[in-house]
Order: structure tokens, then sequence, then C-alpha cells
């Protein structure tokens, strides 16, 4: 009883905690969200997006080949040049220092009548081809140099390919789960096995704090919405099928509490694949990689964390 006790309280402070970590980021994305194509935001990334996704945003390639950016003769590491730091995270452009960074959207670079920059630079629209140009030898269409501060990338032309193909989406690219009405949070919680009254009690308290918030208007007016992600048997392995199901339908903006006991394993694999964050995840073992998995946030300590730590 006081284990199950525990759990639930658990439960009840990782929501908290997830609510401060994330309600000023939701109402910022949303009103982006707004305005973007419905039909085109609707379709989910496919997998060469994703990957060109993770490159935009993260400087990392999915196959874990080399990404490497140099200024002059300096190279750096492509996680500390990548293209969203300039360019702004939906490649609308942006100005820092004096330095301005292009609108990188596919429908601005491909536009017919071309570009002319604040410095005076023109030249016409870009191509796939005179795109890769850009990025590997710091030339535009019309061979003009680019700025000295724009890196000169170095990466594989399968790696090019998946940048190019989330370029072509990245202004309709929206996070899941997310509407001007509701914010979908998924919870996964087994029915059955050892731990089906633990995941009943967590249900219970999950379902009367959202209750009682979402009469209080939710988080920004929007309506928080659970799906319980007992999927299959109801046991835990098949909870976490379930959350990959929930993810890939685009139905899930984030993963709050949970059971992850026994199979933390599989919850990190859906986590870093689909990239959706599971926030205080209820486990006695949680994942120690390295490097760690930046979509797992545990909130509290294991009991062995604890009794290591007092010894």
């Amino acid at each position: 009883m006081l284990v199950r006790t525990e759990l639930v309280a658990l439960a009840v402070g990782c929501c908290a905690a997830m609510l401060f970590m994330f309600g000023g980021a939701w109402e910022f994305t949303v009103a982006q969200q707004a305005a973007s194509s419905t039909v085109e935001a609707k379709r989910q990334l496919t997998a060469q997006e994703r990957r060109g996704r993770a490159i935009y945003l993260r400087g990392e390639s999915w196959a874990g080949r080399e990404i490497i950016p140099a200024i002059g003769e300096l190279e750096v590491p492509a996680s500390t040049m990548n293209c969203a730091g300039c360019h702004g995270r939906k490649g609308e452009g942006k100005t820092e220092g004096g330095v301005s960074a292009g609108n990188l959207t596919w429908a601005n670079l491909t536009k017919s009548y071309g570009h002319t920059h604040p410095n005076g630079r023109k030249h016409g629209p870009f191509t796939e081809s005179s795109f890769i140009m850009a990025v590997v030898n710091g030339v535009d269409v019309d061979q003009n140099r680019l700025a000295a501060a724009m890196p000169r990338y170095r990466m594989a032309p399968e790696d090019m390919a998946d940048l190019i193909a989330y370029l072509k989406r990245i202004e309709w690219d929206q996070d899941p789960g997310l509407s001007a009405q509701s914010i979908e949070i998924g919870v996964p919680l087994p029915t059955t096995g050892p731990l089906a009254d633990v995941g009943a009690a967590m249900k219970e308290v999950l379902g009367a704090y959202f209750q009682e918030l979402n009469s209080r208007g939710g988080i920004y007016n929007r309506k928080i919405n659970l799906h319980f992600t007992a999927g299959g048997d109801g046991g835990l392995n098949a909870t976490f099928a379930g959350a990959r199901y929930l993810s890939r339908q685009g139905q899930a903006f984030a993963f709050v509490s949970g059971l992850s006991a026994g199979v933390d394993s599989d919850m990190a694999s859906v986590a870093s694949e689909e990239e959706v964050p599971f926030i205080g995840p209820a486990t006695l073992l949680p994942q120690t990689v390295k490097p760690p998995n930046r979509y797992v946030f545990y909130l509290i300590s294991s009991p062995v964390t604890i009794t290591a730590r007092r010894s």
C-alpha cells in the first residue's frame, strides 16, 4: 500500500512539473501553428523528412555519418552549428549581431523572381543542385560568394537529400498532439500483470487531476486530453507498443508519468525514435546511458540511486 501511495503521489508531482516545463512553449507553438496550411499540416513527416529534421535542428545524421561545418579553416561539431541556430526553428530566417541568415523554406528559396539580399547580392531561384552547391561550396545560383559567417558543410549525399526533403516541408511541420483547442497527452499504464493495481490507482489520480485542471480553463484555455496506452494484452510491453502507435498517429504531444519499470529500454526506444518526450516515468532503475536520451526526463531519483548517494 505504501508503494502504491508513493507512486500515485509521484504521478501528480510529474504532472505539475510537466506543466511548468512546457506551458510557455505550448502557447508559443500553437500561435505559430495557427497560420499553417490545414491539409499539409495534418500529414505526418515521412521517414526521410524526419531524418532531415534531425540534421536541421541538431546537426545529427540518423545513420551516424559525419556532418562537418567549417568556417574558413576551422572545423567545428555540427551540433554547435546546426541550421536552426541561425535560420530559425521553422526556417524563417533571422538577424543576430548584425548578421542576417536567410529564409530557408523551400517556397522562398525557389521563388521564380529570385532574391535580392540586404547587402545588395542578387541571384536567381535555387534548385536542389544549386542549393547543394551553396551548402557545400558557399556560392549562390549566380556564383556569388555567400556571407563569411555561413559555414561550408561536408556531408554525405544521403544526408543532404534528407535535409532538402525536410526544407520542402519545414514551414508546415507541427508538433504532434497540439491544436488551438487541446493538448493531447499520453500516459503509459498497464492494465494486467503485477503492476495493474498501481496502474489503476495512477489512472484514477491523473484523471481527477486533469479533470480539475480542465475545469479551471486547462492550459492557456486548452483542454488536456489524456490517452492511456494499454494495448494488446494490457501488460507493460504492450503498453509501450500502444505508446508508439499513438505517437505515429500524431496524437501525443508528450507522455506524462506512467510506469516504465522493467521496460525502460522499450520506453527509451519509443522516445528517441518517435521524438516525443516522456516526462517523469515511474521506475526503479532509470536508464543512465551516455549520451543521455534527450527525450526522457526522470524527475525523481530511483531507490537505488538514493541508497547509493546516502552510502
